[in-house]
């Protein structure tokens, strides 16, 4: 009878593969608890990263929110504020559109100064008789 050839990796390279998994997994599995268990604040305050927390640094961490660090996580952006005020005053779209392009600078001035959508409602509504 002949010898078959082997076909696949040799066993020193197999060996070394199933090492460098185990390494792989090992580092992710100390990374994971040293994100859970060891470090109390983690830089990272992602809503993932926080659920990691302890309950005491969580309710730490919203007892310390300022207004505006609220309407920065809620308002990233010009355009949802935008679109808050437009549900908030109940008029039809493009008619909302056609009025705040003509104040533009001063809705951007007020999104600047953090003001929230139902004030910039009632501003508008006052101010700017968009009803």
């Amino acid at each position: 009878m002949a010898k078959k050839a082997t076909i696949g990796t040799s066993p020193s390279d197999s060996a070394m593969d199933k090492m460098d998994r185990f390494i792989r997994r090992n580092d992710e599995r100390k990374q994971l608890n040293e994100y859970k268990f060891g470090k109390r604040k983690h830089k990272d305050t992602s809503q993932a990263a926080r659920d990691l927390w302890p309950l005491k640094d969580q309710i730490a961490w919203h007892e310390n929110r300022t207004l505006a660090d609220k309407f920065d996580e809620r308002y990233q952006c010009y355009s949802t504020w935008l679109d808050t005020i437009q549900e908030n005053i109940d008029v039809h779209y493009t008619y909302f559109l056609d009025c705040v392009a003509k104040i533009k600078p001063d809705l951007e001035e007020m999104h600047q100064k953090k003001i929230w959508p139902k004030e910039a409602a009632k501003i508008l509504g006052s101010k700017y008789k968009i009803y």
